[in-house]
């Protein structure tokens, strides 16, 4: 609680975080003091920020099982994000909460994941569509059969070879978000210029239903989400 007192964090706040630490993080009962008051802190200051203790708690114990991380790596992928949000102007308990509910998709990357999180939030504010629904949008790419019918369905709509399914199949998820776009300015076409036939068959390549979600996405220059991109480093650079 002292070492936290600049944050306005009380007593009450300080007690919350370490039992919820010792219910929560399956590694705190086994870090050294040192490092358990380093974690009681941090979680104790982010609840201060508005990201609630349970969300820190989680998210670092995500962190350290299931990325593989070190406590000191968990805290700093939550104070990554957490400058990500404030620069992309997210509300850091909802980018916080999101990069938890994607971690069963983030984990294959390991500590990787949370690079590609944070591109496709840009992409979730750029477009104004949920990160957790991007995922589930670029998802259909992990497997051959699923990228070679999405591909084949987009090149036929685009009138040429602009996709590759093997490498999409080998992209991140939002380095597939930043292909789409691009291979749709590189056809010559604009979604927003296509008939209403046009609109409804790329969409549903993609497994988009609602035409309203494909116009957001769809619709996005390529490099509109790279100053997205861009955005959110630029956070930790001045963090």
């Amino acid at each position: 609680r002292e070492d936290s007192a600049t944050m306005g964090v009380n007593i009450d706040g300080a007690a919350q975080a370490v039992t919820e630490l010792y219910t929560g993080m399956t590694q705190f009962s086994n870090m050294t003091e040192t490092a358990q008051v380093e974690v009681a802190n941090f979680t104790a200051q982010m609840d201060q920020m508005g990201v609630s203790v349970s969300t820190t708690v989680s998210l670092l114990d995500s962190g350290t099982m299931a990325l593989n991380m070190t406590s000191e790596e968990a805290i700093n992928m939550s104070r990554e994000v957490t400058a990500a949000a404030q620069a992309l102007g997210i509300p850091v308990e909802q980018m916080n909460t999101d990069l938890q509910a994607a971690m069963p998709q983030l984990a294959a990357y390991g500590a990787e994941g949370v690079k590609v999180f944070k591109n496709v939030a840009a992409a979730a504010k750029m477009t104004g569509i949920a990160t957790g629904r991007l995922l589930d949008i670029t998802a259909q790419f992990d497997t051959f059969e699923g990228a070679a019918t999405a591909v084949g369905n987009l090149n036929g709509i685009l009138g040429g070879n602009y996709l590759n399914s093997l490498q999409m199949v080998n992209m991140t998820e939002d380095e597939r978000i930043s292909t789409l776009l691009r291979s749709i300015e590189a056809s010559g076409k604009s979604f927003k210029e296509m008939n209403k036939f046009e609109k409804k068959a790329a969409a549903a390549a993609l497994g988009i239903t609602d035409m309203a979600e494909a116009n957001r996405l769809l619709g996005q220059s390529a490099d509109a989400y790279d100053l997205m991109r861009m955005k959110a480093d630029a956070g930790i650079l001045s963090q």
